[in-house]
C-alpha cells in the first residue's frame, strides 16, 4: 500500500499540518495508543 493510500485509509489518526505534511494525532486526541510500527510523519509534495 502506498503512503498516500495508507493515510487515506487511516485518516482518523492523522492530522494535516499544511503544505502536504501529515503527522499522527496525540493519543489524547484519538483516545487510544498508536502502535510503534505506524509511520509518524508523511510529507507529500505535488509532482508536476
Amino acid at each position: 500500500m502506498s503512503d498516500r493510500n495508507f493515510v487515506k485509509t487511516n485518516s482518523s489518526i492523522y492530522k494535516h499540518n499544511g503544505h502536504g505534511n501529515f503527522s499522527v494525532k496525540k493519543e489524547e486526541e484519538i483516545g487510544c495508543v498508536v502502535p510503534f510500527d505506524v509511520p509518524k510523519h508523511f510529507s507529500f509534495k505535488k509532482k508536476f
